[in-house]
């Protein structure tokens, strides 16, 4: 098993979080749109060699595991009764990361009709 490590550089991690808190949509309303937008986004912050080794595994399931340090995550996570309360009051940087980050892997996303009752917008 092949396992590859990185590091994100501060500077993309910032570069990405002030891009998605001025971006400010919901990225649940049209995953496949903003797939889209925030590939580009981390073609724009990333490190060639990371983009081009989750773009890699996506085609071939090489390196067996990728393990990046320092992705932009969300600052804080608000208190709230409920998932879909919490997720409505937080940012949604880690959401969009994953979201860039499975466009440039060639992934589609579904929803789940298990999950939160299929609903792909909650």
């Amino acid at each position: 098993m092949k396992i590859v490590e990185y590091q994100i550089p501060k500077s993309s991690q910032e570069k990405f979080v002030q891009f998605a808190d001025k971006f400010g949509a919901d990225p649940y309303r049209d995953p496949s749109y903003y797939m889209k937008i925030m590939q580009s986004k981390l073609e724009e912050v990333f490190p060639q060699e990371v983009l081009d080794s989750l773009k890699e595994m996506g085609k071939t399931g090489d390196p067996s595991v990728i393990l990046i340090k320092g992705m932009p995550i969300d600052r804080e996570i608000p208190d709230a009764e409920t998932v879909y309360e919490r997720s409505d009051k937080k940012t949604k940087v880690s959401e969009e990361v994953m979201l860039g980050i499975a466009s440039l892997m060639g992934y589609k996303l579904e929803s789940n009709p298990k999950e939160q009752g299929g609903e792909a917008n909650s």
